[in-house]
């Protein structure tokens, strides 16, 4: 009796926390300008087995993994630069996320809808959507680098006031050379 009581309790233990466990990434990878090898941020965690807090908030930063999205659906912005691509592994299928740092009002993330993998997932977690606080801060944490791109997204006109302001202080200076007293020590 105790024997069946016992394996009656495992079979239960099994059947209700199973699906439980097996729910969010199994594995994420990250790519993209300024990264010369694939940043493994964790490769096939054993189901059940607990997260660090940098992983933790990246899924939570990323919106992906939650029944109920948590982050603000935007347009898609103007210059955004290229993007660092967020690779998700659940189970067989790859979930694809690209992360603009440097886009015109922040940074944002886009989950491209054309992924087989997200057929039954809903309309919810594709698209635009603007980068939480703290997102930069947890992709630096990886070893990404967060500054690779800027100049990218910075635009022309803002460039040339600098550059005309630094060619006159450069053809400035032989000028102001010539007209300083020359003093020489005995």
């Amino acid at each position: 009796m105790r024997n069946t009581i016992a394996l009656i309790t495992t079979v239960a233990v099994i059947l209700i926390a199973a699906p439980s466990l097996a729910k969010g990434p199994m594995s994420a990878t990250i790519t993209g300008p300024g990264i010369e090898e694939p940043i493994e941020l964790f490769d096939q965690r054993e189901p059940g087995q607990v997260m660090h807090e940098p992983i933790v908030d990246l899924i939570e930063q990323t919106g992906l993994w939650y029944a109920t999205p948590t982050l603000e659906r935007i347009d898609q912005p103007g210059g955004l630069g290229e993007p660092l691509v967020l690779a998700w592994g659940e189970g067989s299928h790859t979930i694809r996320q690209e992360i603009y740092l440097h886009a015109e009002g922040g940074p944002v993330i886009h989950t491209p809808d054309d992924q087989p993998s997200l057929e039954a997932w809903g309309g919810e977690i594709t698209g635009w959507f603007s980068a939480p606080t703290g997102l930069v801060d947890t992709l630096r944490a990886f070893g990404v680098p967060t500054e690779a791109g800027r100049a990218a997204s910075i635009p022309l006109q803002m460039l040339a006031p600098g550059a005309l302001a630094l060619l006159v202080l450069i053809a400035a200076r032989p000028v102001n050379s010539r007209l300083r007293p020359v003093v020489t020590s005995r």
